[in-house]
């Protein structure tokens, strides 16, 4: 167990019932070590249950699936066996309808991860220093439908921030003396500002 902090320290040798100032609601009596302690780590397990209950779409589904880009979390060649078929099978499930718009054949794609999984572990035995541009530039015409899935997958933003930039241009551009902008002219101003 770790030890309190300065400032904790301070309000626990704090003999009075304030401290810098504010005054203290708890009885001066329960103010220990144990007491404080003890609210701390039911602090801790209430911020962890909520954080669980807030992000538990990220222990399954497509963001749990897209999980397969990041090759530093590959298994070990022995145990690579099965890896990622489900996770393929997701991705294929939620992109399908655009892939097949951009011309990915959906019923290859299954196929061509296994087999350039295989590949790669067998030609890279450190997997730790691959990129998908490299892989994509040397491998991309034997298994492109393959890659192009993982071309959607690394272009999906980690965050709105870029799309919160975007609304935030259109606003200084379509501000209320230029509410009467026809939306072509909008599109074509936004694309023309630095």
């Amino acid at each position: 167990m770790c030890k309190p902090g300065p400032r904790l320290r301070a309000c626990l040798e704090n003999p009075a019932d304030t401290f810098e100032g504010a005054t203290l609601a708890a009885p001066r009596d329960n103010l220990s070590l144990a007491h404080v302690n003890s609210t701390k780590h039911k602090l801790i397990d209430t911020f962890c249950c909520s954080m669980a209950t807030q992000f538990c779409d990220f222990s399954s589904g497509v963001l749990h699936a897209s999980k397969l880009v990041d090759i530093t979390s590959w298994p070990d060649a022995d145990t690579c066996e099965d890896f990622g078929d489900a996770y393929v099978e997701c991705l294929i499930k939620h992109f399908g309808p655009l892939l097949a718009s951009s011309g990915a054949d959906l019923d290859l794609i299954t196929d061509q991860w296994t087999f350039l999984k295989s590949r790669l572990y067998q030609q890279h035995p450190n997997m730790d220093q691959l990129i998908w541009p490299e892989i994509n530039q040397r491998l991309g015409g034997q298994w492109p439908d393959f890659l192009q899935l993982v071309d959607v997958l690394l272009c999906v933003p980690a965050s709105t921030a870029h799309c919160e930039r975007g609304f935030n241009l259109m606003k200084q551009v379509k501000s209320d003396w230029r509410s009467g902008l026809r939306s072509d002219t909008l599109s074509d101003l936004l694309t023309i500002q630095p």
